[in-house]
């Protein structure tokens, strides 16, 4: 992947983040050498699509797949647990495995939402 394709996508990762949460996301950690890194034509969309639609609407537990015909690109995502938090609103922990180019590794993030908000990911 050129540099100009991994400073673009990094520009549309952080595009979708709040800006004072984008330091503390733990999306950088995700990136550096596993499948996130190899993420391309459609890939994020889908990934983020599937994680919201999990913690809108799945059960505990239960696995949701997720693949883009396209790259090859696949994963799981299930909700972990479900809590409220005064100040976040309604939150879930999400997590799953991503399997990129022959590269699969595990994630975990938090999810929150202010009641009539948007999924965003619980800054640390």
């Amino acid at each position: 992947m050129t540099p100009i394709r991994r400073f673009w996508i990094a520009v549309a990762i952080l595009g979708v983040l709040p800006a004072p949460a984008w330091g503390q996301t733990g999306w950088g950690r995700m990136l550096r050498g596993g499948p996130f890194a190899e993420f391309r034509d459609g890939d994020w969309e889908m990934f983020r699509q599937t994680v919201r639609g999990a913690a809108e609407n799945s059960p505990d537990g239960e696995d949701v797949k997720w693949s883009n015909s396209k790259t090859g690109t696949q994963g799981v995502v299930r909700v972990v647990k479900r809590y409220d938090l005064p100040k976040l609103g309604a939150c879930r922990d999400v997590a799953g495995r991503t399997d990129a180019e022959g590269r699969v590794a595990p994630f975990r993030i938090t999810l929150c939402r202010a009641q009539g908000g948007d999924w965003r990911i619980k800054p640390d």
